[in-house]
């Protein structure tokens, strides 16, 4: 993660996207287990980004302050929802998406402010509620009958 948070704190936009069919083992690479050790890429990258957040606080001796806003959206059937939406206040057409001078922006994504791992965990925790099951449960239903 390291050349990830080098990145980032240079001003370069950073993406890490899991991409696969369900039951691959996506959420478990990104998020991983509760235990130090078992932590995913997502915990693993954003411990180094409060580290560092926390450093440069520090080292300015307050002067600077550092914000960070969390968003959590997922594509399904090509379509963006806001995992911080309830799927019954989504509409059907998902979010719309912009070009803004290059850079596609996700048009009505909420923006959550998180400034510890904890907060973050609460939040994601939240959020993975209101991910599509869709394909979850045709896969179950298939493994039933079979």
């Amino acid at each position: 993660m390291a050349p990830t948070v080098k990145h980032l704190f240079s001003g370069i936009d950073v993406t890490i996207f899991a991409y696969g069919v369900t039951g691959t083992g996506k959420t478990h690479t990104m998020r991983g287990g509760k235990s130090l050790q078992d932590r995913g890429v997502i915990p693993r990258l954003l411990s180094a980004i409060f580290r560092r957040c926390r450093k440069i606080e520090k080292d300015t001796e307050g002067t600077t302050k550092v914000q960070i806003l969390m968003s959590y959206y997922e594509i399904y059937n090509d379509k963006v929802y806001d995992l911080f939406e309830p799927p019954e206040k989504r509409t059907m057409a998902g979010l719309p998406l912009r070009d803004n001078g290059g850079k596609t922006v996700v048009v009505g994504l909420t923006e959550r402010p998180v400034s510890t791992l904890r907060e973050f965990e609460s939040l994601y925790d939240q959020a993975n509620i209101n991910r599509s099951t869709g394909a979850t449960k045709v896969r179950r239903e298939w493994k039933r009958r079979s």
